[in-house]
């Protein structure tokens, strides 16, 4: 049986086998290297200056490019910064690329957008983001068809429907958009704070009062937010996915061949996770793999395999002359939904406070 997660890897394998990807990793190359000049003793800038560095440094995969594309003069404007704007086919491939994610979010929140606009915006990973020009109409590196298969796993699962089906969502819709976007945003935050140690957080409040079957209407409408987050989570998860498939960039993963030692491994009232050692590092981007997926796939010496997806939600690399540099890393578990507060998720739905 597909799931969400399993429907996005198959969309995944599939960009990289596109065409059309080899350019776009050709642009990306070009625009994230420095030429050095043997015989001048001088060094080349990145193509278009500062561009890549810039667009990066904005975590929106490339909406980054396509966003510093349309800034150039106020980028400019602020040393020691110096970018170029994109020559006209070069920004079409940004376009694309941009269009396919995008056309997948659109298609998951197709259905939830046309009952409530405001959740279906909020809802969106990249609707905090000012938004950029793209063209709407251009090609797609997925078909139709992939990209309906997507959607229809998203909007399938248990969670989504749950949300979709709850009676607790007029409660949530009478926040106008800014005000829904602090409350999840204020949420996220907090998740991230609280996570590895929830220890009186409103998480576990909500998780206790479900346990003694104590939830009021405040309850309700909280545990309806966390649903939003988490199927927003899903979401942006996925769309890292699919930028790291663009890209070319490849899975971490974390094995028996780098894997130093698993010095935690715990469940919460929010989800389960691993604190683990490792061999070097992993440097896919700027951020040190905060914000990737990992893949967890270890045989311990007590014959336990370990077979799991995971979001890195922290990192910190140690850098070593002797013994070499060695990274840890703290892995949040993904379900199959691609979220990673599986647990707080089965308690609401278990407890069925969204229909009461």
């Amino acid at each position: 049986m597909s799931t969400f997660r399993s429907e996005v890897f198959d969309a995944c394998k599939k960009l990289q086998k596109n065409e059309k990807i080899e350019k776009i990793q050709e642009l990306l190359n070009k625009l994230n290297t420095i030429s050095d000049n043997q015989n001048t003793k001088s060094i080349t800038n990145k193509m278009n200056g500062d561009f890549a560095m810039v667009a990066r440094q904005f975590g929106s995969q490339f909406h980054g490019y396509l966003f510093v594309d349309d800034n150039v003069e106020s980028i400019n404007s602020q040393p020691p910064f110096a970018v170029e704007k994109l020559s006209n086919e070069d920004r079409k491939l940004f376009e694309i690329c941009h269009g396919t994610i995008m056309a997948v979010v659109k298609k998951c929140l197709e259905e939830i957008t046309l009952k409530s606009p405001n959740i279906g915006n909020v809802m969106n990973p990249y609707s905090l983001l000012k938004e950029v020009e793209y063209d709407t109409n251009s090609e797609m590196l997925l078909s139709d068809e992939d990209i309906e298969k997507i959607a229809t796993s998203f909007r399938g699962s248990e969670v989504y429907k749950s949300f979709y089906n709850s009676n607790i969502l007029k409660e949530v819709e009478k926040n106008d958009v800014n005000n829904l976007r602090m409350i999840v945003g204020s949420l996220e935050k907090s998740i991230s704070k609280d996570y590895f140690d929830p220890t009186n957080s409103n998480i576990e409040v909500l998780w206790k009062n479900i346990s003694d079957g104590s939830i009021g209407n405040g309850g309700r409408v909280f545990g309806t937010i966390i649903i939003l987050y988490a199927l927003r989570f899903s979401l942006s998860v996925a769309c890292q996915l699919l930028y790291e498939a663009i890209c070319g960039m490849r899975l971490i993963i974390i094995d028996n061949n780098n894997l130093i030692n698993i010095e935690t491994n715990q469940s919460n009232c929010i989800g389960e996770f691993y604190k683990v050692l490792v061999q070097g590092g992993f440097s896919t981007s700027a951020s040190g793999g905060i914000g990737e997926v990992a893949l967890l796939d270890c045989e311990l010496s007590n014959d336990r395999k370990i077979h799991e997806f995971g979001f890195i939600l922290q990192s910190t690399i140690s850098f070593n002359r002797e013994m070499g540099d060695t990274s840890k890393y703290s892995i949040t578990v993904l379900n199959d939904e691609l979220i990673n507060i599986s647990q707080i998720v089965e308690s609401i739905l278990s407890s069925e406070m969204l229909n009461k």
